[in-house]
């Protein structure tokens, strides 16, 4: 399986003084989906700007089973296919012409260009739209365009960023199967996202980027495996009663309600607690949830 590295990686962008990515490492090996997270201006796009050599790194290095992308940045734009965070451009073309002109220009036939444009349009529930003017799409099509495009006759690598973005519900799992299908033939597929619901659901491993450094590098079943497997909210929590809070891991105040981070031996112990407190008239309500990924990232990154 082939190996991309991310070794120290820093770029600053200097009109800005800004340091989008901070002495960034990590590898990821072939059949892996990543995800890499965090909040706008994290670093996330820049650093997949530096993978596919569109933009070169201050310091650090970048390789490809021990070739230097940073070097050769043709060699970088040969291995890796990228979607763009904004539409690619289908003005004047349909869906249809531009998969199958990418498909060419990666060296399919003619016809297993359309075969493999129609393949990927089915996947996409997008057969309909193939043949229509560009410009008439809508957007969320035209991310599903996008998408085909880098997705097509794809290279080592494939670089991602939001592909839900404009996406309605029905499609979004399409999205995710077509790259998990990438990844399973063997490919390196990392995928910039704000879903973390999807991340939880679908990714083998995810990355947590803030102010251009990486915070955690971890699977979704390791993070999983060690949270508090509940959350406890409480409604219209009086002001100061969580000093009255059992013993939990965490807690914090959002506007009216009380959040607890809740081990498991905290669950029983702290559910009463809330009971007691609804019944005094000190709480509205309170609900119990199993902790999740985005529970994680507003811990961490409120930490970091």
């Amino acid at each position: 399986m082939p190996t991309l590295a991310v070794q120290r990686v820093t770029k600053t962008y200097a009109a800005r003084s800004v340091r989008a990515n901070d002495e960034v490492s990590l590898s990821v090996d072939g059949g892996t989906l990543l995800a890499v997270v965090g909040h706008n201006g994290a670093g996330k796009t820049t650093l997949l700007s530096q993978v596919i050599g569109v933009t070169r790194p201050d310091s650090g290095e970048i390789t490809l089973d021990g070739a230097s992308l940073v070097a050769d940045p043709g060699l970088a734009r040969r291995t890796a296919s990228m979607m763009p965070q904004l539409h690619a451009p289908l003005t004047g073309v349909t869906p249809r012409q531009a998969v199958v002109a990418v498909a060419r220009l990666r060296g399919a036939s003619s016809r297993d260009a359309r075969s493999a444009a129609t393949r990927l349009f089915a996947a996409l529930d997008i057969e309909e739209f193939a043949d229509r003017a560009g410009e008439k799409l809508s957007g969320g099509v035209r991310r599903l365009a996008s998408l085909a495009m880098t997705a097509v006759r794809a290279p080592t690598i494939v670089l991602v960023d939001e592909p839900t973005n404009d996406v309605d519900p029905v499609r979004r799992p399409m999205i995710w199967s077509v790259l998990r299908r990438l990844a399973d033939d063997g490919r390196i597929v990392l995928v910039v996202t704000h879903n973390l619901h999807e991340v939880q659901q679908t990714m083998d491993r995810f990355v947590l980027m803030q102010r251009g450094r990486v915070l955690m590098d971890s699977t979704p079943a390791t993070v999983a495996g060690a949270l508090a497997p509940m959350t406890l909210t409480v409604h219209d929590a009086r002001p100061g009663i969580e000093d009255s809070a059992p013993r939990c891991r965490d807690s914090v105040r959002r506007g009216a309600d009380l959040e607890l981070v809740v081990a498991p031996d905290q669950v029983v112990a702290v559910a009463s607690w809330a009971v007691d407190l609804t019944r005094k008239a000190l709480a509205s309500s309170f609900a119990l949830e199993p902790a999740s990924l985005s529970r994680l990232y507003e811990r961490v990154t409120r930490a970091g």
